[in-house]
């Protein structure tokens, strides 16, 4: 059981609104007594820094048709990586 964080990024780089829902998911992780990880989908710079913010291990989809929004398709790919994972709970900024 875990917590899982969608970290989403634009050209490559984490949006502001990423690290605060990573400290936020962090948290509850550790309210909730498991841990706290992340998924990224698409071509992304910098991952190890999420674990400044509480991240403790990064589901990394690394594709380059997920590099631009497309609503179908990244519905299916939380989908998949959501069961893999095992989380009980799932995070999304705003």
């Amino acid at each position: 059981m875990s917590v899982l964080i969608f970290a989403d990024q634009s050209e490559g780089q984490f949006k502001k609104t990423t690290y605060e829902v990573c400290c936020y998911g962090s948290a509850l992780a550790s309210q909730m007594g498991t841990t706290a990880e992340a998924l990224v989908l698409g071509s992304a710079n910098d991952i190890p820094s999420l674990g400044k913010y509480g991240i403790s291990k990064v589901h990394h989809v690394n594709n380059a048709s997920l590099d631009h929004m497309d609503a179908q398709v990244f519905t299916k790919v939380i989908a998949e990586a959501v069961k893999a994972s095992g989380a009980k709970v799932v995070i999304f900024s705003h």
